[in-house]
């Protein structure tokens, strides 16, 4: 039997039935991949008619004051950001900036040069993983958003999009630290949407849109 010569990019439709067909991929939690396998993967989304990517980032971009954080894990650079969007453009994919601004926060406030920052510097009761010995969510406080609003100011002028996919899901300890007082009076919902506008004004204020996950 002659080998099938059969493809999925045969069969990606001319005219998809969604607007925006979009791919994110988690380069924080496992290892960051080549630019060379970048640029392969982009070729294949465009050939699905793909029209949008997302790099799912914790850690892994290189913040020029922030070298603590990524130094162990091969990060991508401003200039690589910028390749890979041109790349992408090229090809009619919207690259996304994607950075985590809430929680999924550990690979940073784990060093004491940004412990300051944490709801729980100390460590907290995780509802899945039983007791973390360092915080993953920021106090949220307006301390917290400045920090935030440096990185927004380095990473975002990199890409040409202006959505910007800000996290903000699974902030597991809020409420058991800095802001316990707080949520004990006014409840978390609101504690956790008034940080939310806060990076909402500061994704606007970078002239950018802001996506977050529902899943808090």
């Amino acid at each position: 039997m002659a080998p099938s010569t059969c493809s999925i990019f045969d069969h990606a439709p001319a005219h998809p039935a969604f607007e925006r067909r979009g791919l994110m991929l988690d380069i924080s939690r496992n290892r960051v991949p080549t630019m060379d396998w970048l640029k392969t993967l982009i070729d294949a989304l465009a050939l699905l008619r793909y029209n949008e990517l997302q790099l799912y980032t914790e850690h892994t971009f290189a913040y020029a004051e922030h070298a603590t954080v990524w130094e162990h894990a091969s990060p991508m650079t401003a200039a690589e950001i910028r390749e890979i969007d041109a790349y992408c453009s090229a090809r009619g994919i919207e690259l996304v900036p994607n950075q985590n601004s809430f929680a999924h926060m550990e690979r940073w406030l784990r060093h004491d040069a940004y412990k300051h920052l944490a709801e729980c510097p100390d460590g907290f009761e995780h509802p899945i993983a039983v007791w973390r010995t360092f915080g993953g969510t920021l106090a949220p406080t307006e301390e917290s958003a400045a920090f935030i609003d440096t990185l927004y100011e380095e990473f975002l002028p990199n890409f040409t999009s202006k959505q910007l996919h800000i996290g903000c899901d699974e902030p597991w300890e809020l409420g058991q630290g800095r802001s316990q007082e707080r949520v004990g009076r006014e409840g978390k919902h609101l504690l956790y949407m008034e940080f939310l506008n806060r990076l909402f004004a500061l994704a606007e204020k970078h002239a950018h849109r802001a996506q977050f996950w529902a899943d808090i």
